[in-house]
């Protein structure tokens, strides 16, 4: 699967990488879940239009099916997503592996307390679909499309939510 990390993207990436340097042999059962949700959503993800691929995504991180993400539910992708990538990660691509780990590193260095802030815009603790995707236009293209398309991607928005780390968030695009 040439673009395993498109589904990481519509979530904002909500994961961090204190374990990108060493493979792990046994896999997390968190880490297998998210190998399941990535495995069924990139085919959805590389060909539907992107609303769905967001769809997808939305429902695999919003764990009690309230419609928004808790500070507990990004921290739980997170982790999923960093117990995938020390599991997963020597087996990508270089330009994937670069991605993933540049993309994770930067949310790492962000937190999620950061991330609750730059997007949580009515203040009510959780983050709606619509407060993530203010900065996105979503059509009837694929998702990495859509991210790719600076008519349809407000990159500099996202990188002003994104506070200290908005500079290195330019590299997830090059």
């Amino acid at each position: 699967m040439k673009t395993r990390w498109l589904p990481l993207a519509a979530m904002g990436l909500c994961l961090a990488t204190s374990a990108a340097g060493e493979q792990a042999a046994v896999p997390t059962p968190r880490a297998v879940v998210f190998e399941k949700f990535l495995r069924s959503s990139t085919p959805i993800c590389e060909k539907q239009p992107s609303a769905r691929c967001v769809d997808i995504g939305w429902r695999f991180a919003d764990a009690d099916r309230d419609g928004s993400l808790s500070r507990t539910e990004l921290e739980a992708v997170h982790q999923a997503g960093q117990d995938w990538y020390a599991w997963k990660g020597r087996g990508l691509s270089a330009q994937e592996r670069a991605s993933v780990g540049l993309a994770l590193a930067m949310i790492d260095g962000m937190g999620v307390d950061r991330m609750m802030q730059g997007y949580d815009a009515n203040g009510d603790g959780r983050i709606s679909k619509e407060e993530a995707l203010v900065d996105v236009r979503l059509d009837e293209r694929p998702l990495g499309e859509v991210l790719r398309d600076p008519n349809s991607f407000d990159r500099q928005a996202t990188a002003r939510r994104l506070g200290i780390v908005g500079p290195v968030f330019g590299q997830l695009f090059r």
